[in-house]
Parts: structure tokens; C-alpha cells; sequence
């Protein structure tokens, strides 16, 4: 379980460098991300309120025969909201003023990301919501995960631009960042698994 959290945190300071970059954060958070603007509430905040109903969603769709120790996610959910706000502060201090600074922000958020899903499935104790969410479909809809994921990752991406452009008039938290995470996080998740195995 320690593992778990700690691995929650580091994907804490994942998160927080891919958004400070400034060409669009992760699939997931992209929503939470447009939110931030929008109401008085901390990146970090919404994240959590978003995980949450994301479990709330798994509760649902899967009934009483939920694990109860998938419940757990509501506090992976609380340490990952709180892992953003605590990264934020120190990450705003990082001057990304050159195109190639933020592409390397994005590349060792992607990165710092990618270790901590791989720590959290070596743990193999409860799921983070956001892959959560697909497993419970699958399961529910009897297909496949990778057949749930892509179509899940595009909606919180539309429902993103979507709600950042009728509301801000411009598109936040969506950009060449967005697919270079969406692309590397998996390449790097991969990598880990091949050092960890030699």
C-alpha cells in the first residue's frame, strides 16, 4: 500500500510538469485542467472531484458486486488531489520559455508518469480510477480494454475542447502535449518493463 501511494505522489509531479508546459496535459486531466479556469477551485481539487466521480461511475456500472477493496480508489483519488496541489507551487518556479523547455517538460512528465502506472500495477492492489473506469466497461460491455480506452481517452479530450472553447472562447489544456503523452506514456510503460525484466 505504501508503494501504491507513493507512486500516487510521483504521478503528482507527472502530471504537474506535462500541464506546466503549456501544450496540452494528459487525457485525464484535460477536463479538470479547462475546470480550474473556470471555477475557484485548485487544479489539485478538481482532479480529485473528477476521480471521484469517475469511481462513483465504476460503483454504478458494476453494482453490488463491486470489490470492496476497489473502494479504495476514493483515496487514491484524495492523495492524488493532493499530490497536485503540493507539486504545483515548486513546479511554477521551472521557466519554460522555449518551445524545445517545454517538449522536455512533456517528455519527463511522460516519463515520471509512466513509472508510477507501472509501480501501481506491480502493486497490483487498487486500480487508479482513470483505468479503473475502463476495466469496469470492458467488463460490463464483455470487450476488450484497449477497445474502451481509445474512445474514452477521445471523449474526455472533446468534452475538454468542447467546454473549454464555449466557455473561454479559446482551447486549454488540449495540444501536441496531449498526443505526445498519449503516445509515450505506453512506449515508456513498456520500457520500464524491459529494464525491470533484464
Amino acid at each position: 500500500m505504501i508503494y501504491l501511494l507513493l507512486s500516487i505522489i510521483l504521478m503528482g509531479l507527472g502530471i504537474n510538469l506535462v500541464a506546466h508546459a503549456e501544450l496540452g496535459t494528459s487525457t485525464l486531466t484535460a477536463i479538470p485542467l479547462v475546470m480550474s479556469e473556470l471555477v475557484s477551485l485548485s487544479f489539485g481539487e478538481l482532479t480529485m472531484i473528477f476521480n471521484i466521480i469517475l469511481v462513483i461511475f465504476q460503483i454504478i456500472l458494476f453494482g453490488k458486486g463491486f470489490p470492496l477493496l476497489q473502494y479504495f480508489q476514493l483515496v487514491v483519488s484524495i492523495v492524488l488531489g493532493v499530490s497536485v496541489d503540493f507539486w504545483g507551487p515548486m513546479i511554477q518556479y521551472l521557466e519554460l520559455n522555449h518551445f524545445l523547455w517545454q517538449l522536455i517538460a512533456v517528455v519527463i512528465g511522460c516519463f515520471i508518469i509512466a513509472l508510477s502506472i507501472t509501480i501501481q500495477l506491480k502493486a497490483d492492489l487498487v486500480n487508479n480510477p482513470g483505468e479503473g473506469i475502463v476495466k469496469v466497461i470492458a467488463l460490463r460491455f464483455n470487450t476488450e480494454f484497449s477497445k474502451v480506452k481509445v474512445p474514452l481517452d477521445l471523449a474526455y479530450v472533446l468534452i475538454a475542447v468542447i467546454l473549454s472553447w464555449f466557455t473561454l472562447g479559446r482551447i486549454v489544456g488540449v495540444g501536441i502535449g496531449t498526443l505526445v503523452s498519449a503516445v509515450l506514456v505506453g512506449y515508456f510503460m513498456r520500457i520500464i518493463q524491459k529494464i525491470k525484466e533484464f
